[in-house]
């Protein structure tokens, strides 16, 4: 499955998300932007990785304090 960090994939994400976007319900959350707010919350540190699941693909941010 392809990713992308410009918001056209995957393409079932897309069209699923198209309508609210449309309404300026922006729900996307961009890759990184938690493990970065883990990091200013005091999270001494953010492992990030690509979990495959049923629904599709996940980003998974563990923090440590």
């Amino acid at each position: 499955m392809k990713k992308s960090h410009e918001r056209t994939q995957p393409v079932y994400h897309v069209t699923e998300f198209l309508a609210p976007e449309l309404m300026g319900m922006d729900f996307a959350i961009e890759q990184g932007a938690i493990a970065e707010a883990m990091l200013r919350a005091g999270f001494k540190s953010v492992r990030s990785f690509t979990k495959r699941s049923e629904i599709g693909e996940m980003d998974v941010d563990i923090g440590r304090k």
